[in-house]
């Protein structure tokens, strides 16, 4: 069996969740895990050598695509303001990233563990024999980092490789009343001066003090370069870099004993994912599950036939 830190992860949350995931997908894509499909790409082109305006005119137009068709999933807010400041975010983040240089990463080897396989999720530089991992988070504070250091995606893919990391973390704030509350988004007008801020010298927020909030995405003459140039000037610094030194072989052996067990429990699971007993209380801890459609339906449902969901 081939396991990656995704998949383990949605394991430990729930078995009903995971088999699900093994069998099906939803139809839409989650905006958030649409934006890191595309931003990660262009990541890997500009890693590559791409040019910043081919690679951000690509991120925007597949976001763009695939939030047409097959659409995106969004429960509350305007589709299109969410896509639009989605598509901000790619093109001021990745003109951030193009002015410094950036690892020429590949895709790892799988792992094998025991009987079974380790997909690795981040990526290897050749040059270095270090591992590369990209992420976004809303905000990125001590709990947040020891959060995303201890998770399998990076623990877990460098104790199966035993090799060093690089974790690369971008803040990207929250959406809140269906507009994205992120610098890479939104600046400050002065009420009275034409004069456009993304926050005080000492890095305070400015909303207190009426200055009006003006979004990337709804001024075509906006432009990323100048936006990026401005956050320069104005010392905001939204990306943060932690190397990670190598796992230590007691923790590798750690490492293999959890994946062997959660992977033969896995290889035990019913064929029927509504047969088995659900994990209630992960429904809404990590967010509202995407199945509960399917869990608490008060008749027996044919899961592909609901519109939301397709079989693999």
């Amino acid at each position: 069996m081939t396991i990656d830190a995704s998949s383990i992860t949605t394991w430990q949350r729930g078995r009903r969740r995971w088999a699900l995931d093994r069998l099906y997908q939803e139809i839409r894509w989650n905006p958030r895990a649409l934006f890191d499909n595309c931003l990660q790409k262009g990541i890997t082109a500009l890693g590559g050598g791409a040019m910043v305006s081919q690679v951000s005119t690509d991120a925007v137009t597949r976001f763009l695509d695939l939030s047409r068709d097959p659409g995106l999933n969004i429960l509350s807010g305007n589709p299109y303001k969410i896509a639009m400041d989605y598509c901000a975010m790619l093109r001021t983040i990745l003109e951030k990233l193009s002015r410094s240089k950036l690892p020429l990463c590949h895709p790892v080897p799988t792992v094998k563990i025991g009987d079974h396989e380790w997909r690795c999720m981040a990526q290897i530089e050749t040059a270095t024999n270090t591992l590369h991992r990209w992420t976004t988070v809303d905000y990125w504070s001590d709990d947040s980092a020891a959060q995303e250091i201890h998770s399998w995606f990076v623990w877990g893919d460098m104790a199966a490789t035993g090799l060093p990391m690089v974790l690369h973390v971008i803040e990207i704030g929250r959406i809140v009343k269906g507009r994205r509350h992120s610098h890479w988004a939104r600046i400050f007008r002065h009420p009275t001066v034409a004069t456009f801020r993304f926050q005080h010298d000492d890095g305070k927020p400015l909303t207190a003090e009426g200055w009006k909030p003006a979004w990337f995405s709804d001024h075509n003459r906006n432009n990323a370069t100048h936006w990026v140039d401005l956050m320069d000037v104005q010392g905001v610094n939204l990306i943060h870099k932690a190397p990670l030194k190598e796992i230590p072989e007691r923790s590798r052996d750690e490492f293999v004993r959890g994946v062997v067990e959660e992977a033969t429990g896995m290889k035990d699971i019913e064929a029927d994912p509504l047969l088995i007993s659900p994990c209630r209380d992960a429904c809404h801890r990590f967010g509202k599950c995407k199945w509960l459609p399917v869990c608490f339906s008060l008749e027996s449902v044919d899961i592909a036939s609901l519109g939301a969901y397709r079989r693999k």
